[in-house]
Parts: C-alpha cells; sequence; structure tokens
C-alpha cells in the first residue's frame, strides 16, 4: 500500500514545450499577451508584447522563472531598468504607455524529456505574469518538424481567449505518432511514443473516451468541440499524470499502473477533472473539494460500467486502515504525507460514497450537476459548496464528511 500511496504523489517535471490557458474568476487587472516564439537549436527566444491593464509603478513586478535570461524590457521605446530576484521581475521606473515588450530566451534543455518533447507549463513560470491577472493570449510559433498542442486546438499558430494558465507542448514527429478518433463526444488526438509502441495501449486510450463520454453524459456539458489531447511522456521524472484544460499528460509508469490493474486506474480521476478543477475551479489547495470530490466521481464512473467498482472500495477500506494519526479532511492543505494522502484518496471518497448510499434523499450527485451548472468557468468557494444546497440531509451529511476524524 506504502508504494502505490506514493505513486499517487506527483513527480518532479521536466520538459516538453506546451501552451494552454483557462480561466480564473474574480481577477484583475485584466491583460493581454502576444508571444512571438523563435525555436532555435537548444533555445527559445521570445518576445512577449504584454498589454497592461493599468498603469506600473515603481512597486510593480512580475514573475519569471530565474531560469530565463531577460535580454531588455521597453515601454513602448524606451527602454525600462529593472532588477530580478529569484523568479521576481521589478520595474524601476513607472511606464506610462500602454505595452511593455519583455525579450527572453529560454534555455529548452532544461524543459526537455527523455524522449525529445518540450513541455512548459504555467507552474514553469515560462512566461512573464503577475497574481491574479485575467488574461487572453496569442502564440505565434513556426516549428514544422513538431506536433504542438496548444490547449483546445493544434496549430502553429494559436489564440485562446479568457484564460490565465499557459501552456506549450512540442512532441518531436519522429518520435510520436498521432492518432485521432472522431468517433465520441468530442475529437480524441493521441500523441503516443514509438519508441514504446510494444504496449498495447488500444483499451487505455479508449478508457480515456470512456470517462470523457461518461462525465459529459453526467454533467450535461462535453466542454468543446476541439480536440481533446493525450499525450503520453516518456520519462519517469516527468508528473505521473496531470489534467489541464483540454489535455492530460501521463508518463509511461502511469501507463504500466493501467497495466497491472486496469479496472480501477486513475483515468477516470483525471478525466472527471476536465469538469470538476479544470472548468469549475477551487480555492488554493482546497484539497478536500478538488481531489476527494474528484475521486468520488471516478467511483461513479466505475459503478456505472461496471468495472472495479467493488475492487476500488476494498482498496480503500483496506489502506485507511494503515493512517497512523487519523485527519480531517477540512484542514488538509497539503497532501504529501501518507495520513493526509489517505485522508483525501481514500477516506474522503469513500465516506462520501458511503453518505450517498445511506441517504439516497440526499441527491449528491444531482447536487454536483448543480453546482457544476452555477459555477463553471469561476471559483467554487468551500462554503458555498457545504452550504448552498437547500437539502437539510445533503447539508447535514456534508458537514459530518468534512469534519469527522
Amino acid at each position: 500500500m506504502n508504494s502505490l500511496k506514493m505513486l499517487r504523489k506527483p513527480l518532479k517535471a521536466f520538459g516538453i514545450i506546451c501552451i494552454i490557458i483557462c480561466v480564473k474568476a474574480n481577477a484583475n487587472p485584466y491583460n493581454h499577451y502576444q508571444l512571438n516564439c523563435d525555436l532555435q537549436n537548444d533555445s527559445m527566444n521570445v518576445v512577449c508584447d504584454y498589454s497592461i491593464g493599468n498603469v506600473y509603478s515603481e512597486s510593480d513586478y512580475f514573475l519569471l522563472s530565474n531560469i530565463i535570461p531577460i535580454k531588455w524590457i521597453t515601454n513602448d521605446n524606451n527602454p525600462i531598468h529593472f532588477t530580478r530576484f529569484g523568479d521576481t521581475v521589478r520595474l524601476h521606473q513607472p511606464t506610462n504607455g500602454e505595452t511593455l515588450h519583455i525579450a527572453y530566451t529560454i534555455p529548452i534543455t532544461y524543459y526537455k524529456t527523455n524522449d525529445g518533447a518540450l513541455c512548459l507549463r504555467r507552474e514553469n513560470h515560462w512566461y512573464p505574469y503577475r497574481e491574479n491577472e485575467l488574461l487572453t493570449a496569442s502564440v505565434s510559433i513556426g516549428a514544422p518538424s513538431y506536433y504542438i498542442i496548444c490547449g483546445n486546438e493544434s496549430a502553429s499558430q494559436h489564440t485562446v481567449n479568457l484564460a490565465y494558465e499557459i501552456h506549450l507542448i512540442m512532441l518531436p514527429k519522429d518520435i510520436y505518432q498521432l492518432e485521432i478518433d472522431r468517433t465520441h463526444s468530442r475529437p480524441f488526438y493521441f500523441y503516443h511514443d514509438i519508441k514504446n509502441s510494444k504496449r498495447d495501449t488500444c483499451s487505455f486510450f479508449l478508457t480515456f473516451m470512456e470517462a470523457y463520454d461518461f462525465y459529459a453524459n453526467f454533467f450535461q456539458d462535453s466542454l468543446s468541440t476541439y480536440p481533446m489531447h493525450i499525450v503520453e511522456i516518456i520519462d519517469s521524472t516527468f508528473t505521473l499524470c496531470q489534467s489541464i484544460q483540454d489535455m492530460i499528460l501521463f508518463n509511461d509508469i502511469f501507463l504500466a499502473i493501467y497495466e497491472m490493474m486496469p479496472d480501477y486506474s486513475w483515468v477516470p480521476h483525471e478525466v472527471a477533472h476536465q469538469w470538476w478543477g479544470n472548468r469549475l475551479f477551487f480555492e488554493y489547495r482546497d484539497y478536500a473539494i478538488s481531489e476527494s470530490v474528484t475521486e468520488y466521481l471516478k467511483l461513479q464512473y466505475l459503478k456505472h460500467n461496471k468495472k472495479g467498482y467493488e475492487d476500488q472500495i476494498e482498496l480503500y477500506q483496506g489502506t485507511i486502515e494503515y493512517a497512523t494519526t487519523p485527519l480531517p479532511i477540512k484542514d488538509i492543505h497539503d497532501v504529501s504525507t501518507q495520513d493526509a494522502s489517505i485522508a483525501i484518496y481514500h477516506k474522503g471518497p469513500y465516506r462520501l460514497e458511503q453518505s450517498n448510499l445511506s441517504c439516497p434523499q440526499c441527491e449528491l450527485d444531482k447536487y454536483l450537476q448543480e453546482l457544476f451548472a452555477s459555477h463553471k468557468n469561476s471559483i467554487l468557494p468551500r462554503n458555498d459548496f457545504l452550504n448552498m444546497t437547500a437539502n437539510p440531509s445533503l447539508k447535514s451529511a456534508l458537514d459530518k464528511w468534512i469534519s469527522e476524524l
């Protein structure tokens, strides 16, 4: 059990080049980026035209990864003096123009995976940004020898509106094979490392599509008509699996785990995040609402498809016994310890399911569907999750679920 628990923890990500974007509600100022990218050997030169939503002052700053050298910053045609401390870049003169122009060079070898893919994700701080800002972005990059994935569209030039997360992924065409399936609720693009071709991924990819169709029906929303990108990364140091808007990235260890226990793998959990986490957002590190509920949604898929539900329940029950210190999930903001991980990923969903089975009048599934419909593309605060229901039985069940040991 301990080894399985450790696999649940995200592994350190290396790299691929990737650009994606999402919505963050109640944020300002509202800014616009134009990212012009030029890939050359082991680096990518970027000029960012950054339309600022209000006038910068001496106290203003933006964030950019400290491993990325800045060439220059101008305000319209005027050079701007700046200093750096870690990821923080401070400007040392007020900027009265409407646009900052920031030129910098990304050392792509730092973001390259073992199979030659390039991955720049929002958490890498690879583009300049200010906290709590709502963005639109236009991205231009020419790299014909790569598959370029920009969230909800695969193209060499890409524009996405209402976004705060920017991810760019580039996969070398001589290493990756692209398979397209158009038979489900939206097109699925599967990117598979050719060197890993001995593994049969057909049933693995089919699980993604089955889970997607289930949640599209559950929430009555297929989210988009653009392709859904499922990307394999052959690099053991890369994130085990990550669900970001219109894309799911996984490494070969994740695929191996699926092969060992396909009926109750983590695939439907990551697919459920496309709705519960990537279209409906949560307060920072609110693992009870984001992760425990997503794991509960996985249970509903397993139960509906009659595959692995009983085994999953048995796994929860067995793993809960390994907790040395029972924790209420309401107080957990870090899942790096075994007890916290067990509470969020095993005890939380298990108890939600038991409440759902013992209290059919609570109508938990209906409530989750209503919350998604009312809060889509915005943040769902915990208090709203606990208190918006008019059903007293459900209110009591949720209060008990989040507070009990």
